[in-house]
């Protein structure tokens, strides 16, 4: 199976890395970058990983945590999609509820 990251999940990507490159070097960013990667094909592999949280997303999207972030994704016949890569220790309840 193949997988997708939406522009949101992207954005989000791409300002943890920020963060991390500022913080502790690209060397560092890069090693996360590279887990990510692994965990998206991974996921991609065996789809059904991960937990649902059904009274903020219902249950076909799945969380499946790398390091400290948690990856937000849903599966069908054609692969997965990334939709959120979010911290942790974000209140996920406001954070979702208010996209629904």
């Amino acid at each position: 199976m193949s997988y997708t990251v939406t522009e949101t999940a992207e954005g989000e990507l791409d300002a943890i890395l920020d963060y991390i490159a500022d913080r502790d070097g690209l060397e560092r960013a890069l090693r996360v970058y590279n887990r990510f990667e692994e965990a998206f094909a991974k996921l991609s592999q065996t789809p059904g990983m991960g937990a649902t949280r059904r009274h903020l997303t219902g249950d076909l999207v799945r969380w499946w945590p790398v390091f400290k972030f948690l990856v937000v994704y849903e599966a069908d016949d054609a692969g997965i999609t990334i939709l959120r890569i979010v911290h942790g220790a974000r209140y996920l309840e406001a954070l979702f509820d208010s996209e629904q």
